[in-house]
């Protein structure tokens, strides 16, 4: 008996790792095919002196949309059934995670930046500051020539909106590789990947202090597509700015608060946002409300010195302060003030009972005092959700009712609640509206041409149709399609994970078991 069960126990662990296997093969080709796509339907410069990537011939890059499309949908498909094995306890632990985590990142990190055009302005910025000009008051058109033709023109007039830090890093890539776009590109794809190897390293180390699986943490926070393709591949400095946050806050568990408070004030000093996690320090894990004054003139004290300090040293001086509402002229259809703004402004318009753009200010002050409101109920409940769960929903809320909000924002409250312990029905949750999030944005970073949009459209159509004869449903047999010996408690089992399979099965499925109840 005792060998049969360790043969069983063997056939299992084979089992699993060759489910492993498959979807981290199959994301892997996903990610590839993205990557190669976006050679020709990505994010190109517009001058190209030297050909890194290739030149955008319409053929070409309508082909490239179809099989980039494609590649995404594969990776969105083999990452949520990756998370099935997981939520299953059959998926290997963290460290099988961090293998899979390799073969998917590795094609976006070598390839042509997709869904956005602001690792171009990053670049164009530091190569401003490079000259030594002040990117504060004046946009990248001053440059001219293709660092000022590779921004959006949205962004090409207008000052930076980041923090003196990131100008710094953006500033010594510029020096680094002189006035090659590529290059420069490609460094800040470099200063992306050390922020995405801190938010690995802040991910685990958070799950395991807080309690929360380790693998599932990885899961939601690092192999998400979402955070794939818009940190790895877009190069985007949230990725920079969200791993400071995050190893503040593993400082902060380990009881070293002021460290903390420098390294999340150094994260503000890239991108405002995430300086609103320096207020949930203050309430810590003891789950008691003692020592908030002493916790608070710590943190304050760490967070001011950093911010002075920081701002002499690199002698930008504080101009960013006022250039941060620069983002609002953009990201407005995820918006929720912004488009019940718009449309009350249109119907306020043609009643004549206020101007437009003042209804639409309105709303947006509405939006952001609810916010407002939103972060004080998170931060009160800290003492019993915990800071990272607490700090992520409060996140979300400011995200949520901002009046401008990009796919990727979502995630800065996605992480540390990833990090946390969060139950399924939240991680389930926050998976769906990844993917969801995911088509907001097209591969070359702009609002498409109309066969543009339909190759994209074919190529998810003919991935679904790949995927939809791949993977025969939990329970059937490779040889016959059918189920054998279901009982009604295997059944009543069988439904949630049927909700990832193909239709056809899916009724096959339903059909055979209510014959066995």
């Amino acid at each position: 008996m005792g060998d049969i069960s360790e043969t069983r126990r063997a056939q299992a662990s084979e089992a699993v790792s060759s489910d492993v296997l498959r979807y981290r093969w199959l994301g892997a080709g996903g990610s590839a095919a993205l990557s190669l796509a976006g050679c020709w339907a990505g994010v190109l410069p517009v001058y190209q002196p030297q050909a890194l990537w290739f030149d955008a011939q319409p053929t070409k890059t309508f082909a490239a949309a179809t099989i980039g499309y494609a590649g995404l949908i594969v990776l969105a498909v083999s990452w949520w059934r990756l998370g099935r094995l997981i939520r299953s306890g059959s998926a290997g632990g963290a460290r099988q995670m961090m293998v899979t985590l390799w073969y998917w990142v590795t094609p976006l990190a070598l390839g042509a930046p997709l869904f956005s055009r602001d690792v171009y302005s990053y670049a164009a910025q530091g190569a401003m500051a490079a000259r030594g000009w002040d990117v504060y008051t004046a946009g990248p058109s001053l440059l001219g020539g293709p660092f000022a033709a590779g921004v959006n023109p949205l962004w090409r007039d207008t000052p930076a909106p980041y923090g003196p830090v990131f100008v710094w890093l953006a500033e010594h890539v510029a020096r680094v590789t002189g006035d090659h776009v590529l290059t420069a590109v490609m460094g800040m794809r470099v200063v992306a990947l050390i922020g995405f190897a801190l938010i690995v390293w802040s991910v685990r180390r958070l799950a395991v202090a807080s309690g929360a699986d380790e693998a599932g943490a990885l899961w939601l926070a690092a192999l998400n597509p979402l955070v794939l393709v818009h940190l790895v591949s877009g190069a985007h400095n949230d990725a920079i700015m969200l791993g400071l946050m995050l190893s503040g806050l593993v400082l902060a568990r380990r009881g070293r608060l002021a460290r903390a408070a420098v390294l999340i004030t150094l994260g503000m000093l890239v991108k405002a946002p995430v300086g609103l996690a320096l207020i949930f320090l203050i309430p810590g894990w003891s789950g008691s409300r003692t020592g908030w004054v002493r916790r608070s003139a710590v943190v304050a004290a760490a967070s001011v010195t950093t911010v002075i300090v920081t701002t002499a040293l690199l002698g930008y001086g504080y101009g960013w302060l006022s250039a941060l509402s620069t983002p609002v002229a953009s990201g407005r259809e995820l918006s929720i003030s912004s488009d019940i703004g718009v449309v009350l402004g249109a119907l306020s318009g043609h009643l004549g009972l206020a101007a437009s753009h003042t209804v639409v200010s309105a709303v947006r002050a509405a939006g952001l005092l609810a916010a407002l409101g939103g972060v004080l109920f998170w931060f009160w409940r800290t003492p019993r959700l915990g800071p990272e769960y607490a700090l992520g929903m409060a996140l979300l809320t400011v995200v949520i009712l901002s009046p401008a909000v990009q796919p990727w924002y979502f995630l800065w409250g996605l992480l540390p609640i990833a990090a946390g312990v969060a139950g399924q029905a939240v991680q389930t949750k926050l998976a769906a509206a990844s993917v969801g999030l995911l088509y907001f944005a097209f591969p070359c970073g702009q609002n498409p041409d109309v066969a543009y949009t339909l190759c994209c459209y074919l190529g998810a159509a003919l991935a679904l149709m790949m995927l939809h004869h791949m993977d025969p449903a939990a329970g059937f047999s490779r040889r016959t399609g059918w189920l054998s010996g279901l009982t009604y408690r295997q059944a009543d089992h069988l439904w949630p994970s049927l909700l990832d399979e193909p239709p056809r099965r899916r009724r096959m499925a339903r059909r055979t078991a209510g014959l066995r109840l």
